[in-house]
């Protein structure tokens, strides 16, 4: 109650001492109990009062539907004449058959449920939540209001716990656009190629012309006087790096293109799951960083069962901030890149100062391809490597209606969580 209703109740009972009127002191005295209950029960309109949210899944791709599940508990005697939860949706997320108020926050809108309730009740709600855009999505925080059964005072608290949905960006099959698959992704055609593995040490001998000289054991040959060359036991395994160049202007003050920086992603995504089906150890390379962690987006070739949903959720997470020129983050990562290396660069833009990293990846032994996504026709080859137009054929594979949602194979990413579990 108001300050103002307690001058009035002393105002009330004042009066009724002072003229004897016993009506007035009565009434005082009701607007007296009436303002400590009403401040009473406002005190403890919140307590004991919860909130929860629950999704029926953590991930899921574009297009699906999740089950979003909320319910206030009250767990005291006390009833609530009312109560307001106000819960926070990210845009990116559709509530099916519900308009939602944009809130204050940005880039959310308000879910708004009210209600009454007994005392050691619960209530709830379960609404479908469509996925509409990939990215990385935050429910939450919630707003709870209530108050006295007058509507005198009302209390307010804000519950803090956020509720993660990730969402997987598209996924396109990629046989159709021509991409040879046997190193993988590469050119080569007949049997596997077998090289040799740099990790794996098999020992010494003279140096003989034509060995690179990467291969050159400097403190050996230092030791015998003569130069030394390093052998290696050979291995059939398959690497594949997705180099993903997130630029979509020449300056990153211009800000980006969304439509053109939402096909790098679902390129690179749609590479990756490719790769990953046909046994390949693969990799992801990116000048971009992921969100909260600030680390730059690298990660190493692996089989490993869970290197798909590792992947995936690092594509479905990452932003538009570019962290280094692409050209920058070649020069640092070119020396793990050689050969036996398939090496599939994904760009929205052909750059010379990146070409000339890509070219010295190719003379150490890799296979490079480029995956184009930007809005012009690129060349059929770009500095002697193959370049495929990926946004022509996005804009093919949709009209077509081969594009089914997500790969067959992507379910494994749902049943394996990696960065974020």
């Amino acid at each position: 109650m108001s300050e103002r209703w307690l001058w009035l109740a002393a105002a009330l009972v004042i009066a009724g001492l002072a003229t004897g009127h016993r009506i007035l002191l009565a009434f005082g005295g009701l607007v007296a109990m009436a303002g400590g209950l009403s401040w009473l029960w406002n005190r403890l309109s919140l307590r004991r009062v919860s909130y929860e949210r629950r999704l029926s899944q953590s991930r899921a791709f574009i297009g699906e539907t999740v089950e979003l599940t909320v319910a206030v508990t009250n767990r005291k005697v006390v009833p609530l004449p009312w109560i307001e939860a106000v819960d926070e949706v990210p845009e990116g997320l559709e509530l099916e058959g519900m308009e939602l108020k944009y809130s204050h926050r940005g880039r959310s809108r308000q879910l708004e449920l009210l209600t009454s309730m007994a005392g050691y009740e619960r209530v709830g709600w379960r609404y479908r939540l469509r996925c509409t855009q990939r990215g990385y999505f935050e429910l939450g925080p919630v707003r709870l209001r209530s108050g006295d059964l007058f509507g005198f005072q009302t209390s307010e608290r804000e519950e803090p716990e956020r509720t993660v949905l990730l969402v997987y960006p598209q996924v396109v099959p990629l046989e159709q656009l021509g991409l040879p698959s046997l190193r993988p992704l590469g050119e080569a055609k007949g049997g596997p190629v077998i090289y040799e593995d740099p990790a794996r040490l098999r020992g010494l001998r003279d140096y003989t012309p034509g060995d690179p000289m990467r291969r050159v054991d400097w403190k050996a040959s230092a030791r015998h006087g003569r130069l030394r060359s390093r052998l290696f036991d050979p291995t059939v395994a398959r690497r594949v790096t997705v180099v993903l160049n997130l630029s979509t202007f020449e300056q990153s003050w211009e800000g980006y293109d969304p439509p053109v920086f939402e096909r790098l992603v679902t390129a690179a995504a749609s590479a990756v799951a490719r790769a990953d089906r046909e046994k390949a150890s693969v990799g992801l390379l990116a000048n971009g960083r992921l969100p909260r962690s600030g680390q730059v987006l690298r990660i190493g070739p692996s089989q490993s069962p869970r290197q798909l949903a590792r992947l995936m959720e690092a594509l479905a997470m990452v932003g538009p901030f570019i962290a280094y020129p692409m050209e920058v983050l070649l020069e640092s990562a070119g020396s793990n890149l050689g050969a036996g290396d398939t090496v599939l660069y994904v760009t929205a833009m052909l750059r010379e100062p990146v070409l000339a990293r890509l070219r010295r990846m190719g003379a150490a032994g890799a296979l490079v391809v480029v995956l184009f996504v930007g809005r012009e026709e690129p060349p059929p080859r770009w500095g002697g490597f193959p370049v495929y137009n990926f946004a022509r054929y996005l804009g093919e594979v949709e009209t077509s209606g081969l594009y089914s949602g997500h790969q067959p194979e992507m379910e494994a990413a749902q049943a394996a969580p990696g960065l974020s579990s």
